[in-house]
């Protein structure tokens, strides 16, 4: 399990500013478990490590933990001058930041959906499973000594696919008197938006972006494929820059698809759902006998798939169990279930074929449990995919489940983000309707977050060349900010794809486009150009008939602020009076 130089970065900003970071939010880029760990000679309490899903939040607290044994083991008690590591495995090479800890706990909290309290994860992962019946409360009573008195870092992998069976904890409950524990919790971002976590529960924020030398980390990946065709990596890297997939290649999760599938001879090119459906098609390979072409795909990925076609019926169904789990009101049950729920939605006769294929795992517990197994999907991401197609295959769910959904859980409008880019690449019918309801919910808190959502799909769609004539996203609110720095056109208006970084152009050319298609229902409309006036701004600032956006949104428009320098103004003189009105 490697990460080669993952892009680890330190916010400083005060804390409420991290649902949007801005311009002057300082952000330093970190290489060594010291910054991590601790600040000014002592070590955190509560350290968060953010990212979107697949970027690699769990490979890097796994080989935290590696690292960690390595060097407490005695065999490597050494010099650090004579410690032999391999420096391009990592940046983070201090170990004497990890000898600190005496202990290191990892606690997986997607398996730890019962338990309320750390050490009874803790116990329920590791003691259970190593010790019989008349040890384990001796063993338990050693492990608070230890939480107590050592200097221990207990790692929390995955709070976003945890909640408290009580509602009540937004945290997994740590007693005062385990004070010496320093606490690494990873999550995806849209977690830590909730309101229940406090600027004072945070003793660093941390953002992991993927990989910083993804070419480094798919020269390694390679060398397991093809290990005599070294060779070939050079070929790959002119591949990759042809095809603009190095923002793709960022997440580890994807790497290892597009370098897998260009070692057999396979192009690849496009959006996140031709990437997933491809990841799809490989899970699928290991239990199918005969390859099999749609005559007429049910979405536009699975155009060139292999296997979808003569498992459709069992992806049919574990796609309908994804949207059920995800979207269901028993929230301690979106990301891992059990047989109870296997029967209940009568998916048992898909329970072998799915785990056989990979896209179900099973972890078996210990006897003392009264639940023998539970199960979960292959990756988060990967049960976003098949929600999505299970919503654009069964459309009227958006109004009948994810419109409740929603009112039950106004909260989790964010925390959805992923499915609704999915089913903006599956179909422009699906998200237009799932916009309109997510629309309908947006509040003045989340100006800012949902246009750059809205954006994220629509770019997803352009990707999976879905006609830009007939796609359609609803949003009534957009600030259109043309703050840009001066760029070459040519960078800017290259096809996208929904993993790929949006630049300032790439935001103005989507709000552009989005503007033109939402002009009679807007409620909320912000636009000025601020520092930098190039060509390209006058070019879009010329392309938007303000006046007629204005007119058409006269009767629900509730909030306008246009702000022009001089110098914009002059490029709209052939525009006639704008209209203002209270």
């Amino acid at each position: 399990m490697q990460m080669n130089k993952p892009t680890l970065k330190r916010d400083d900003p005060c804390y409420s500013n991290f649902q949007k970071k801005d311009d002057q939010g300082k952000i330093t880029e970190i290489s060594i478990y010291k910054n991590l760990l601790d600040t000014n000679g002592k070590f955190n309490g509560r350290i968060f490590l953010q990212g979107e899903a697949g970027t690699g939040k769990t490979t890097f607290v796994a080989k935290l933990v590696l690292d960690w044994c390595k060097v407490s083991h005695s065999s490597y008690k050494v010099s650090h001058s004579s410690y032999n590591y391999d420096v391009d495995e990592t940046d983070f090479k201090d170990f004497a930041s990890l000898e600190r800890c005496s202990f290191v706990f990892l606690v997986t909290l997607r398996d730890s959906i019962d338990e309320r309290e750390v050490p009874k994860m803790i116990k329920e992962k590791n003691i259970d499973m190593l010790y019989s019946d008349i040890d384990r409360d001796k063993a338990y009573k050693l492990l608070q000594r230890i939480m107590e008195k050592k200097i221990c870092l207990v790692i929390q992998d995955g709070l976003d696919e945890w909640r408290d069976t009580k509602g009540k904890l937004i945290l997994p409950l740590m007693v005062e008197c385990h004070n010496k524990c320093t606490l690494l919790i990873t999550t995806r971002p849209w977690k830590l938006a909730d309101e229940r976590i406090r600027d004072s529960q945070i003793d660093g924020l941390y953002l992991l972006d993927g990989v910083i030398d993804v070419f480094t980390l798919s020269r390694k990946v390679m060398g397991y494929l093809v290990p005599e065709e070294s060779h070939l990596h050079e070929c790959f890297e002119q591949y990759v820059k042809s095809k603009q997939l190095e923002e793709l290649l960022s997440k580890p999760i994807l790497l290892k698809i597009i370098v897998s599938l260009w070692a057999a001879n396979t192009c690849v090119e496009g959006s996140m759902c031709k990437m997933y459906s491809i990841l799809l098609d490989g899970l699928l390979k290991k239990v199918s006998d005969e390859v099999s072409f749609f005559p007429n795909a049910p979405v536009l990925c699975f155009q060139n798939t292999r296997y979808v076609k003569q498992n459709i019926d069992h992806v049919d169904a574990i796609s309908k169990l994804a949207f059920t789990l995800l979207f269901s009101l028993e929230k301690e049950l979106s990301f891992v279930f059990t047989d109870r729920e296997i029967a209940r939605y009568g998916f048992e006769p898909h329970r072998t074929f799915s785990l056989t294929s990979g896209l179900l795992t099973e972890r078996k517990h210990s006897a003392v449990v009264i639940t023998s197994s539970t199960f979960s999907f292959v990756h988060k991401s990967m049960q976003e995919f098949l929600a999505a197609f299970y919503i654009v295959r069964n459309k009227h769910v958006i109004d009948d489940v994810i419109s409740k959904y929603l009112d039950n859980f106004p909260e989790d409008m964010f925390s959805i983000s992923q499915t609704f880019v999915f089913v903006c690449g599956l179909d422009n019918e699906a998200s237009y309707a799932l916009s309109c309801v997510m629309d309908d919910r947006v509040t003045t808190a989340d100006f800012y977050e949902y246009p750059e959502l809205i954006i994220s799909g629509y770019i997803e769609a352009m990707a999976n060349n879905i006609d830009g004539d007939l796609f359609k996203l609803k949003i009534s609110e957009i600030d259109f900010d043309m703050s840009l720095e001066p760029l070459n056109i040519e960078d800017c208006f290259h096809s996208c794809s929904g993993a790929a970084c949006i630049t300032a152009m790439q935001k103005c050319h989507c709000l552009e486009s989005l503007l033109k298609l939402n002009k009679g229902n807007l409620r909320r409309l912000d636009i000025s150009d601020g520092v930098y006036v190039t060509e390209i701004s006058d070019q879009l600032l010329s392309t938007v008939n303000l006046q007629d956006i204005l007119l058409s949104s006269a009767d629900c428009l509730e909030h306008l602020d246009i702000t022009f320098t001089n110098i914009v103004l002059s490029s709209l003189t052939s525009t006639k009076k704008i209209i203002f009105q209270e």
